[in-house]
């Protein structure tokens, strides 16, 4: 009942059910995550060169989810999303699909770790391509939440 019951969101015959408003609020997670690897692994993720800015978009709009620009000026555009195993082969063709239009140097899909479990990625991505997998849970420990979605709990909603 949760998952199909529906909320007002303020606009007019606009609605939005419990279950859309965990996966949003899961999915802005994985984007703050996304960010925060970036951020702080630069190297690792970029090789010598390094994040002069990051902007973050949470709203459902058109635009990347996150883009940022280097400081040898490459532009960065990233699709972060969560999602269920089941809707994964889908999600991650319709990020690629956008990713692809998106004008960048630097590509970047993200996504929840526990998306791909038992599931079968068919495509690659094209060369210069970066795919972060976000382990939730356990960068949410890294950030001192000691139990962030309660004991012997799975991530996705």
């Amino acid at each position: 009942m949760l998952k199909r019951h529906r909320f007002p969101r303020g606009e007019e015959k606009s609605e939005i059910s419990v279950f859309e408003i965990a996966n949003r609020a899961m999915s802005n997670l994985v984007v703050y995550l996304t960010a925060r690897r970036l951020l702080s692994n630069a190297g690792e993720v970029l090789g010598s060169d390094s994040l002069d800015s990051i902007h973050l978009a949470l709203e459902n709009e058109d635009g990347s989810d996150l883009a940022a620009v280097t400081k040898t000026g490459r532009v960065l555009k990233g699709e972060c999303f969560n999602v269920a195993t089941s809707f994964f082969p889908v999600k991650r063709s319709h990020a690629v699909r956008k990713l692809k239009k998106a004008t960048a140097d630097i590509r970047v899909l993200s996504y929840n770790h526990d998306a791909r479990e038992g599931g079968i990625v068919k495509s690659r991505l094209p060369d210069g391509w970066l795919e972060l997998v976000i382990d939730l849970e356990s960068e949410l420990r890294s950030l001192g939440i000691a139990d962030p979605f309660g004991s012997g709990s799975r991530v996705t909603p």
